[in-house]
């Protein structure tokens, strides 16, 4: 793992305020992360850095979030699809993919983080991955990247050519 690509392993208070501002700017469909159109490492750490993922990074519990984006790109909202116990979440893609139709998503991205503070996949997460790139890909809503965020860092299956 790259330490440029590493989170903080402490979030400052500011940080933590910003939770506040992350759900305000939700509901204005994530402008903070505005049109993604950049290269595909810094949307990869751009997602992964989000405030708004703040309170996921730090929880106890694995939290499986699918980002729902239109056809110009741009993050529309988010689903939180299943919270998990402190080493797993069972995620299904027909609950995944429910999600993204009725959000009317072009493309998604799925977050979820590792309580354990170790980034690296599972075999489990790398065969939901596969699982899940081969039913949107039959429904037409292309998978841009799986992150998986802790507070040691995050890891993209895009940008380790998993996906």
């Amino acid at each position: 793992m790259d330490n440029n690509n590493s989170l903080p392993k402490k979030r400052s208070q500011e940080s933590i305020s910003k939770l506040n501002e992350g759900s305000a700017l939700l509901k204005r469909g994530l402008s903070d992360l505005g049109v993604i159109t950049k290269t595909l490492a810094a949307i990869s750490e751009d997602v992964a850095g989000a405030d708004f993922l703040n309170e996921f990074i730090t929880s106890e519990k694995e939290h499986f979030i699918c980002l729902h984006l239109n056809a110009q790109n741009r993050v529309k909202a988010y689903d939180v699809i299943h919270i998990g116990s402190l080493t797993n979440s069972i995620v299904h893609p027909r609950e995944v993919l429910r999600s993204a139709i009725i959000a009317s998503a072009a493309s998604v991205i799925f977050i979820h983080n590792h309580p354990s503070g170790e980034p690296e996949p599972s075999i489990d997460d790398i065969e939901l991955t596969n699982r899940l790139c081969k039913a949107f890909s039959i429904v037409g809503i292309n998978v841009l990247d799986h992150i998986i965020i802790s507070t040691g860092g995050y890891f993209s299956f895009k940008q380790k050519g998993l996906i």
